[in-house]
């Protein structure tokens, strides 16, 4: 019973960092009607970016943290306006590939500057667990998990009061809409972008932290891919769940299927979830159900 709450807890706690990567995506997606392919690199770039300003520019952290938020604004704006504002017009797929060829560059970027070794992440974060009533806690993750509460209450509170959160809503439903009320749907697109950017920053301290720096940092996306799509793509607390399921999942088949079935039994459980609910539930476990008239 025991070894069952350790694996749940630490599942609930992962699968909030890929409910936060989820948002990032079905944002993107509600907004631009584009698949982003690119959270992944986000990811990446934003923690190499902070293990840059730290450890080989020995700038403290104090500035460290607020030049990763000024680079990721810049990268997000520099990705709507450079890479998907000129195909506004173009078939969507143009879209989405742009984003899978966004997320190469991103990478290939790293590997060109620091190369394919792995790397140690500096210890800006507790390394040590808590002992719950005999459930080991990483700080970690705790921490990680603290930070998705936070943030999802910003952000609610962002799109209920502000003048910027109201235009992403309305932009949501409707570009059309949207115009008719004045609103520059290409700066909400690029604010999106931005947020994108950030939450890929967010999450990249907390994937360095706990595994390092290495090539396989960028994996996470997909993992966030199967959120949404388990979720629902134009679902926001989909997203939240989705990932907190995929995360459960994940843990309970590592300690329970992999003895059984072998190595690699936990990677693949979240992709097995999402091929059943695809089956059953094509537009996910929370999404919506459009019904198109001819």
């Amino acid at each position: 019973m025991m070894t069952f709450l350790q694996l749940l807890v630490s599942g609930f706690l992962t699968g909030g960092i890929y409910g936060l990567l989820g948002l990032a995506i079905v944002l993107v997606f509600k907004s631009t009607q584009v698949f982003n392919l690119a959270q992944g690199g986000l990811v990446m770039i934003g923690a190499y970016a902070l293990y840059l300003f730290l450890d080989q520019l020995k700038i403290p952290l104090v500035l460290s943290l607020p030049l990763l938020v000024v680079f990721a604004v810049a990268l997000g704006m520099g990705i709507e306006r450079l890479a998907l504002r000129p195909l506004i017009g173009q078939p969507l797929i143009a879209s989405v590939m742009a984003t899978l060829t966004l997320s190469s560059l991103l990478e290939g970027s790293v590997t060109v500057i620091w190369g394919g070794d792995p790397r140690s992440y500096p210890p800006i974060l507790p390394a040590g667990a808590l002992n719950l009533g005999g459930v080991h806690v990483s700080e970690v993750l705790l921490l990680a998990f603290g930070t998705v509460v936070l943030f999802l209450a910003v952000f609610a509170a962002f799109f209920k009061f502000s003048k910027r959160g109201l235009a992403m809503r309305v932009t949501a439903e409707s570009h059309l809409v949207a115009r008719s009320l004045g609103i520059s749907v290409q700066t909400v697109i690029a604010l999106v972008w931005v947020i994108a950017a950030l939450i890929g920053a967010i999450t990249g301290i907390y994937v360095g932290s706990i595994q390092g720096l290495t090539q396989y940092v960028p994996l996470i996306g997909l993992k966030a891919f199967a959120v949404v799509l388990v979720g629902g793509l134009e679902s926001i607390p989909g997203a939240i769940l989705g990932g907190i399921m995929v995360g459960v999942i994940e843990s309970l088949a590592t300690g329970y299927l992999v003895p059984l079935v072998g190595p690699g039994t936990g990677d693949l459980s979240p992709w097995v979830v999402l091929l059943l609910v695809l089956v059953f539930r094509p537009y996910g476990l929370f999404g919506l159900h459009r019904i198109e008239r001819i």
